[in-house]
């Protein structure tokens, strides 16, 4: 069938062609003809030569614009070989990777056959239902991608521009480097479509240590974008627009997942730290993902002493009803969750202890702020400190770890050791690194 269409096409090429070169032969051998008569002073034999001249120089001009013609559709035609073969890679790649996983799992025996086959197999196989969801999910975004470009006018249309930048600090980091420049939202955009096409969204863990004795303890997990081998984007650059776009979820949901496969490698080399991944508000809305993902859970209970679920203060006042009945299940199963982002420090204890949430994030700031360095009374000093002390007893009396983050100063950790604050968390104790374990 491909093959008559081809040929099909190729002849109504070829007549076209052909009804051109007739076209211009005709107009050659009227000029022949008629110019003897139209201007005697020129006799047959010249104008059998300009009749000729006007053929040659027809002949040239057409080579000219089918030498064009061919190049432009060559060229239409790399392009949608070229479009095809990332497809193709990208699914190869998506096999190969699934396929890898189920080796892990199904170890032959000597006998040839798999000897792996009860609790180890279903555990890559929940893995892959989650997996093969996250992978539907970007094929969708994928499709609408290409329609809204196909619908999208021209880059001379005018594009928004939100003049995002990164923070221009540049402590020395493992990996590439951040961008510091400008971007616009296209911009943005691209390399975030792009990240998610070709595997760039990278897990970059920062520490958070005991205190004082400032050893590791935990690790935070981030996500951010490769532009290339030499330059980063940050979440603060994308999130924003990722949002807009629909994307989030899908840049979430595949960190989740990274952050499983990492507390699953932690635990085969008996590292004892632990791991919280923050849970977005995208992430905890999508219900056909997030439930799939807890039935994963529930068949890798053993994550839970390792694998810390984080959500904002603002999601927790604002969402828990919507979402109760999923993070009962994961509490069920032996996941217990902190809480981050805190802006008001009037907190329920009890109310944070039934919800199973074990930490709070609060930034140094914060506490700093409730100890004026400068006051002339008294009184209201011992006020300030009272807050953070009664904040710490209420943790304490609950079974809740405080973290103070953003800590960067020594000053202000020797400040804020009076309180016997449980963990840090800053860049005082480390920057993120990019994670070598997925």
């Amino acid at each position: 069938m491909t093959g008559r269409i081809l040929k099909h096409f190729g002849g109504m090429v070829f007549f076209k062609h052909l009804l051109i070169f007739a076209s211009y032969a005709f107009i050659a051998a009227v000029v022949a003809v008629a110019t003897p008569s139209t201007f005697p002073v020129i006799d047959a034999n010249l104008a059998l030569v300009i009749g000729g001249l006007v053929l040659v120089g027809s002949m040239a001009l057409h080579e000219v614009f089918a030498r064009r013609e061919r190049d432009y559709s060559t060229a239409q035609r790399f392009y949608s070989l070229q479009q095809a073969y990332m497809q193709l890679k990208e699914d190869v790649g998506l096999v190969r990777r699934t396929s890898l996983r189920l080796e892990e799992a199904l170890v032959l025996g000597p006998d040839g056959k798999p000897k792996n086959i009860g609790p180890d197999m279903d555990k890559v196989v929940a893995e892959v239902r989650v997996l093969q969801s996250l992978i539907e999910q970007l094929s969708t975004k994928r499709v609408a991608e290409q329609k809204d470009e196909e619908k999208a006018p021209s880059a001379n249309g005018g594009t928004r521009v939100n003049g995002t930048s990164l923070p221009t600090r540049t402590i020395g980091r493992e990996g590439p480097a951040p961008i510091v420049k400008p971007l616009d939202d296209e911009e943005v955009l691209d390399y975030v479509r792009q990240g998610l096409r070709s595997d760039r969204i990278e897990l970059y863990l920062q520490p958070i240590v005991s205190l004082p004795q400032r050893k590791i303890r935990f690790f935070e997990c981030f996500s951010r974008i490769r532009v290339d081998d030499e330059s980063m984007m940050f979440a603060e650059q994308y999130i924003s627009i990722a949002e807009k776009e629909g994307l989030i979820a899908a840049i979430d949901n595949l960190l989740l997942f990274r952050c499983v496969q990492l507390v699953r490698k932690a635990q085969k080399n008996n590292h004892n730290v632990g791991f919280f991944c923050n849970i977005s508000p995208h992430t905890l809305m999508d219900k056909k993902f997030f439930g799939e993902f807890i039935d994963f859970m529930a068949d890798n209970t053993g994550l839970a002493r390792n694998l810390f679920f984080e959500f904002s203060q603002a999601d927790v006042a604002t969402r828990w009803e919507d979402i109760a009945g999923d993070l009962d299940r994961l509490a069920r199963l032996g996941f217990c969750f902190s809480m981050d982002r805190i802006e008001d420090l009037s907190l329920d204890f009890g109310d944070l202890a039934r919800r199973n949430i074990r930490f709070v994030k609060i930034n140094a700031g914060t506490l700093l702020a409730q100890r004026p360095d400068d006051v002339e009374d008294e009184a209201e000093e011992e006020d300030g400190e009272g807050v953070v002390e009664a904040l710490k007893q209420g943790l304490n009396d609950n079974d809740i770890d405080l973290i103070v983050e953003k800590l960067e100063a020594e000053e202000d950790l020797i400040e804020l050791l009076d309180y016997d604050i449980d963990f840090g968390q800053g860049y005082l104790f480390g920057e993120p690194r990019i994670s070598r374990e997925t």
